[in-house]
């Protein structure tokens, strides 16, 4: 299993990840990422998509969201997957309403008898809303505790049983960018930037890239590398690949 994110994890073509994977230059070396776009840009999708790629492979992914919101938007299936695909059973959804749910998944990480490929987690923003917490500091001091259990459980099973599991998260935020970048940051070394027309355009196509943020961290083809992808009814498809 690859213990960092790949851009070729997001597309769903052979060719179109062996022309990502191809190049050792584009690669994204880290086991934490964080996906950041406005409210029904297509994060929960792309999300999918990543979960969908993994478990394609043979692996075991974790996918943490909130039941009514996945329920009123569910994600796209990936271009020409039909709902009763083997791969399918090996995503597991694990329902969480707020951060205080997943700080407690997070604090029982190391117990996990069989931990996951991955762990992802669907919009961090919606969780902190749900949370019933008096001021800003408060929030900021949540998601701090919430992200830390998670990184630290991971680290656990890296150390003591050597298994490395990704964590693959989204945020929802303005075109500015996420109002706690710099809380984010400490804990997602690379951050993926979603931008696109609004919701109701149809056919509208979505672009995927390193954000702003992290051009400088990472390798200049990497930095200049996208995903471009057209949203219909009910798949997401990649339509162009730039490299």
């Amino acid at each position: 299993m690859s213990c960092s994110i790949s851009l070729g994890q997001f597309v769903q073509q052979p060719s179109q990840q062996l022309a990502i994977n191809a190049l050792p230059h584009i690669q994204l070396t880290t086991p934490r990422c964080l996906l950041l776009g406005p409210q029904r840009s297509g994060k929960t999708s792309l999300l999918f998509q990543y979960a969908f790629q993994l478990a394609c492979s043979g692996q075991e992914v974790v996918f943490m969201c909130d039941r009514a919101q996945l329920d009123q938007a569910p994600p796209l299936l990936p271009f020409g997957a039909s709902q009763q695909h083997a791969a399918f059973s090996r995503i597991h959804f694990k329902y969480v309403s707020d951060l205080h749910q997943l700080r407690k998944y997070g604090a029982c990480l190391h117990l996990l008898q069989q931990p996951p490929a991955a762990i992802i987690v669907d919009d961090v923003a919606h969780l902190l809303a749900n949370t019933r917490l008096p001021d800003k500091r408060a929030r900021d001091t949540e998601v701090t505790r919430a992200l830390a259990y998670l990184a630290d459980g991971l680290d656990q099973l890296r150390e003591q049983r050597g298994l490395s599991v990704l964590l693959l998260a989204s945020d929802t935020c303005s075109e500015e960018g996420p109002h706690n970048l710099y809380l984010l940051q400490r804990w997602f070394p690379l951050m993926l930037q979603v931008t696109g027309p609004p919701p109701h355009v149809a056919g509208r196509v979505l672009t995927l890239a390193v954000a702003q943020a992290c051009k400088q961290s990472v390798p200049a083809a990497a930095a200049r590398a996208a995903v471009n992808y057209t949203m219909t009814q009910s798949y997401l498809n990649v339509e162009h690949v730039q490299l």
